[in-house]
């Protein structure tokens, strides 16, 4: 508290206890004994019962643990979500010191996936020699960012960081076109030699399934064969641990943007530890089973569970900042792969009746794209799943229906069954 502070609060409770004793205790000195007996004895009758209840500790852990309305600017944390929700960050580096790595490119072969997602950053006031490698999908392009502030306050001897990483790539899954990127990750990690060296992507199906035979795991095994080699060419390996996601059917950004745009609760955006832990259960169970020396598990949930007991936070409560705004937003908004349209764009989907395998024609603006690539798209959206028994037309109408029906602004949405299915999006 300040000198000011201390001294309103000494001026206000003398004007209040100037107040009382000319009203309330004058009355009670002229008041009859049993009249003042009755008051003071309703008064510890409620003291007793707050006592009882813990009622003084259960008000103090409110107010430590939730912001008041004037301590948080709602003006900058809309805006901030509002920004979040729309960004889609495949577009750009992670940040602007983070430049061309021609160095990496030659590490790997000349291999190139996505420029966006390649780059080196030398920090200016670096006084030590450490190398660090970041690898992954979108999530790590994201961490850089945080590790960014970190280096540069409490690591100077840092001397690079650089950055390799793939939109939608996992280990032990690749989708099309990921194969190339994962296989050239141990190859950089070895070229590089990196101090430290952070693997870090969210999500995995093989590894989320049911664990039923820990010894003969082939999804364990994979797991370990993939990080091995980077270990062995690294210092110390750090892999990021799964952690809880929201459930809302907009995106945190999104909707945080809206509820404080429309001055509604936010109580609600929440998880519980249990549920976390119980649907990760194998997960952990599986990362139990790996035994690398110089493997570090980051337990990325700690932050997002450890405020309240029991419960994982979708935001930030103390500036109302939304956790979880990666690609969410740009599954939300449609703008997938780079293909966002300013008027209309229509999906076409069609089903060849002779062999029953999916064909599909997706124009915008005249480009196409085949089907692998919706597949792609529809496997990686927080919003919808499609499992391979489903992958028919009817199947991937269903989850286009979940994504297009999940945005609250989308205007118009036609789906045409069986033979082709349309699914149309107009923009306001």
């Amino acid at each position: 508290m300040t000198r000011i502070t201390i001294a309103c609060c000494l001026a206000i409770t003398f004007v209040v206890s100037v107040i009382a004793h000319h009203t309330i205790e004058q009355y009670f000195i002229r008041a009859k004994a049993a009249t003042a007996t009755i008051v003071v004895g309703i008064l510890y009758g409620f003291l007793a019962l707050a006592l009882m209840f813990n009622l003084p500790l259960e008000i103090n852990k409110r107010m430590e643990s939730a912001p008041a309305a004037s301590s948080v600017n709602v003006t900058a944390a809309m805006k901030w979500n509002e920004h979040e929700s729309h960004a889609i960050y495949y577009k750009s580096r992670p940040f602007k010191e983070c430049v061309d790595d021609s160095e990496g490119r030659a590490m790997r072969g000349g291999y190139s996936g996505k420029r966006e997602y390649e780059c080196v950053w030398k920090p200016k006031n670096s006084t030590g020699s450490l190398k660090v490698l970041v690898m992954g999908n979108s999530i790590s392009h994201r961490a850089t960012k945080i590790l960014k502030p970190v280096i540069e306050k409490s690591f100077p001897q840092v001397a690079l960081m650089r950055l390799y990483a793939m939109s939608a790539c996992r280990p032990i899954e690749p989708a099309r076109g990921c194969v190339p990127f994962l296989e050239k990750m141990p190859v950089l990690a070895r070229e590089m030699q990196p101090d430290v060296t952070f693997v870090i992507w969210d999500n995995s199906k093989r590894l989320l399934a049911p664990l039923t035979d820990a010894a003969n795991d082939a999804a364990t095994a994979d797991l370990i064969a993939f990080l091995k080699p980077i270990a062995n060419a690294s210092g110390t390996l750090i892999l990021d641990e799964f952690y809880p996601t929201a459930s809302t059917s907009a995106g945190m950004a999104n909707s945080m943007h809206k509820r404080l745009l429309r001055e509604q609760s936010t109580k609600d955006l929440k998880g519980t530890l249990e549920s976390f832990t119980t649907s990760h259960s194998s997960y952990f169970a599986r990362l139990d089973n790996i035994h690398i020396p110089n493997l570090l598990r980051h337990n990325t949930s700690a932050g997002m569970c450890g405020e309240e007991k029991g419960v994982c936070w979708w935001y930030n409560r103390r500036n109302l900042h939304a956790y979880f705004t990666d690609n969410i937003s740009t599954y939300n908004k449609m703008r997938i792969t780079g293909l966002t349209a300013k008027s209309k764009y229509t999906v076409d989907i069609v089903k060849n009746k002779s062999d029953q395998q999916l064909h599909r024609i997706h124009r915008v603006y005249g480009r196409l794209i085949d089907d692998n690539t919706l597949l792609h798209i529809v496997e990686n959206t927080k919003h919808a799943e499609i499992r391979n028994s489903e992958r028919t037309a009817q199947g991937i109408l269903n989850a286009f229906r979940v994504i297009c029906s999940a945005e609250e602004i989308c205007a118009y949405i036609e789906f045409e069954t069986p033979i082709s299915i349309s699914c149309r999006r107009l923009y306001a």
